[in-house]
């Protein structure tokens, strides 16, 4: 489940779950609209918050490199 998904299912604002893992309402919401990607630790903090339903992956996913897309053209 992404962020933006679990704060509507769970009636908690932005505000509220960024006090909860302590940073800003404005960067809670670049996170869950996908403009920023937060550091590890926070993304942790994120995934323990939501007890597991938010993924570090899920906020933090892997950035394509130059070598796995070679790959995928390789194999694909």
């Amino acid at each position: 489940m992404d962020l933006r998904e679990y704060l509507f299912r769970n009636r908690m604002s932005q505000g509220e779950f960024a006090e909860k893992i302590g940073t800003t309402r404005r960067y809670v919401s670049a996170i869950s609209t996908g403009y920023y990607r937060p550091g590890p630790r926070l993304a942790k903090d994120i995934e323990a918050a939501t007890e597991g339903q938010v993924t570090v992956a899920e906020v933090r996913p892997e950035k394509p490199n130059k070598a796995s897309m070679a790959m995928e053209v390789c194999n694909g």
